[in-house]
């Protein structure tokens, strides 16, 4: 069985604190970037590309979908 794998530097920021959170994804083979206006559209890229939120440290899924 081969083990799939995949590297992204993720960078969340907000200009306010009444602003939601944005996210910029970068693969960190390619180096493509994937911008997102809020984290439910960072999540759907997540889910959508074999990437299940399900299998995140409990921690890290709290804090997404606690912000």
């Amino acid at each position: 069985m081969s083990r799939q794998y995949s590297a992204f530097l993720l960078r969340l920021w907000r200009n306010q604190a009444s602003q939601p959170w944005r996210a910029t994804l970068q693969n960190a083979e390619s180096g493509e970037q994937m911008h997102f206006a809020n984290l439910t559209q960072l999540v759907t890229y997540l889910e959508q590309h074999n990437t299940a939120v399900d299998d995140l440290p409990s921690d890290i899924a709290e804090w997404i979908f606690s912000n």
